[in-house]
């Protein structure tokens, strides 16, 4: 039977956003007018408070206070999909989804680009230009395709199933990204001064934000700027697994899953100046325009070119419930790379990763462990129904009293072992030189400062680290190659449904040891760039927590802790 069907969807969102800097301004002192006489960040430290005594600001901004900007979008969508049953043995699933995301336009068409490259003005719906300042994308289709089959052969105990599929979804980025914020409409301001022998800021502290009150909207600007042709995220999705049946209830189930994003929405630091043979170049975006470039502080760039990818095979034995036991074990081995966390993606164990490139002239240095990258995963669970009571194996005559206490009894738990989560190291230092072209991943971060930074030394060392976990022997805590937690519980019994229960639990849990790394001082000539070299702190916390108690539950909801 084939089935189709349509949709329509209408987006909307109206903001006030002031942006980053506040309505209110902000005014910050880091301390280097005041830090000594050759203003070497390196050999003086750095004391904010006489700066902020002598009223030496480092920066100043202040965010918008314009009302509010609305954006709209339609989203379309047809499908087609029809299950054929080829031969009683094999059946198959086709379908065709075909989407189209209207680009976002601004009601009142307030909002502006500009040339990727030319830096050329381009504004809503003037001058040829699209209402929404960036290209359509309508050749969204998306397979869809399975099977399964059962060999005959086999008895029909065998089963092979697969798949592919191919989805999309428009990511938003965050609001303060929109194109609505850019001048003319709109102004973000901020002022950085650098600090030199007999050069202060142009304003102190006493004028306030005088500094940031120029008539030309695009001084101190921050500028978004959207790559014309943003288009939805695409993801390619793909499996085959092998189900058999075993004696005694068992299923084993052996499977590959895949899993291939591209295009997915990216903050771009398109700001960021380039470093060749040892020169450091201006960006080349918005470079055809040099009197804008002049003007702005920070372009926020939007660009659909992330990437994300995941292999992974999955093991599984099931034991349909039977003979008063149900059990299943699976295990997991698994690979997750991207190259980018996303606008709003949690950095794991990094914290606070951010959701822009290092280093945007050198995008395969992102490409490294997702933070969710799980290499090993096991998990055990269990269900027994003891043979104790009327209708079980044993004491099918026992007389009501002792049935009621020693009958009816379950037991279950489960217990899970993992690998560790990688983490993620950020060394903030001053870049000098280039260096060797794999020693880091470097960040020339506005037109300030560089810094290097590099996932995988640490993220190596983490793996070695053992967590918390419970033996499947005993309860407790031990160190390994695989942390784990445990849910196991050999003495927990509850009695089935009934007036009365009785249950007794023992638990124990340990929390896993934290390291601390302190980076070697060097440069980016120098191989070692990113490693831990010279000390490596491990500060092990456990906190480990033991309870014991016996619950009698007698008619309706009362309950009391007996021991505790």
């Amino acid at each position: 039977m084939i089935k189709t069907g349509a949709q329509l969807m209408r987006q909307w969102a109206n903001v006030f956003y002031a942006g980053n800097n506040g309505r209110s301004g902000f005014i910050n002192f880091n301390g280097q007018f005041t830090q000594g006489p050759n203003g070497n960040p390196r050999l003086q430290k750095r004391f904010q408070k006489p700066d902020f005594v002598l009223g030496l600001p480092n920066d100043l901004g202040r965010g918008l206070s314009s009302g509010t900007w609305g954006q709209r979008k339609t989203i379309y969508g047809l499908y087609v999909q029809d299950d054929w049953r080829v031969t009683d043995t094999l059946t198959l699933n086709l379908g065709l989804r075909w989407e189209y995301h209207t680009p976002l336009v601004e009601v009142e068409d307030r909002q502006s680009n500009f040339g990727l490259f030319s830096g050329q003005l381009e504004l809503a719906g003037q001058d040829g230009n699209s209402r929404a300042l960036y290209n359509p994308y309508r050749k969204d289709f998306q397979p869809r395709l399975g099977f399964a089959w059962t060999p005959s052969m086999t008895s029909k105990k065998l089963v092979v199933r697969g798949a592919y599929t191919i989805s999309s979804f428009m990511e938003g980025t965050g609001t303060n990204l929109r194109l609505p914020l850019n001048p003319p409409f709109e102004a973000e301001f901020e002022t950085v001064y650098q600090s030199s022998l007999g050069n202060l800021p142009l304003t102190n502290l006493d004028q306030g934000l005088s500094g940031l009150n120029p008539k030309d909207p695009y001084i101190g600007a921050n500028i978004r700027l959207w790559d014309p042709n943003v288009r939805p995220s695409e993801v390619q999705q793909w499996n085959l697994t092998l189900e058999y049946q075993l004696p005694s209830n068992n299923v084993l189930s052996v499977g590959y899953v895949g899993q291939h994003g591209t295009h997915l929405i990216a903050a771009m630091p398109f700001f960021q100046k380039q470093l060749v043979n040892g020169q450091v170049l201006p960006s080349p975006y918005l470079a055809g325009n040099p009197t804008l470039v002049s003007k702005i502080t920070q372009i926020s760039g939007t660009q659909s070119g992330a990437n994300q990818k995941y292999n992974g095979m999955q093991v599984s034995l099931h034991k349909r419930f039977s003979a008063g036991i149900e059990y299943q074990v699976s295990y997991t081995w698994s690979r997750a790379m991207s190259d980018s966390i996303g606008y709003y993606g949690d950095g794991g164990q990094s914290g606070s990763q951010s959701a822009y490139m290092q280093n945007l002239y050198d995008r395969r240095a992102e490409w490294s462990p997702a933070y969710f990258d799980l290499k090993h995963n096991f998990v055990a669970s269990y269900f027994y129904e003891m043979p104790f009571g009327k209708a079980k194996r044993f004491g099918s005559n026992w007389n009501p009293v002792v049935n009621g206490v020693l009958g009816g009894w379950q037991m279950g738990g489960s217990f899970q072992r993992a690998y560790r989560l990688p983490a993620d190291h950020q060394d903030h230092r001053p870049l000098r030189h280039s260096g060797p072209k794999r020693a880091g991943k470097c960040d020339w971060h506005t037109q300030r400062f560089a810094y290097c930074r590099s996932r995988q030394p640490l993220a190596r060392l983490g793996r070695l680290w053992a967590a918390r976990g419970v033996h499947l022997r005993k309860l407790g805590s031990r160190s390994g190659p695989w942390p784990g937690r445990g849910d196991l519980q050999p003495f927990a019994l509850e009695a089935l449904p009934g007036q009365r229960a009785a249950m007794v639990r023992a638990s124990r849990r340990g929390v896993q040891p934290v390291q601390h790394a302190d980076l070697q001082q060097s440069d980016l000539a120098n191989h070692h760039i990113g490693c831990v070299r010279r000390s490596v702190e491990h500060t092990g916390r456990a906190q480990c927590a033991s309870r014991c108690e016996v619950l009698l539950l007698m008619r309706g909801d009362r309950a009391r802790t007996v021991l505790a």
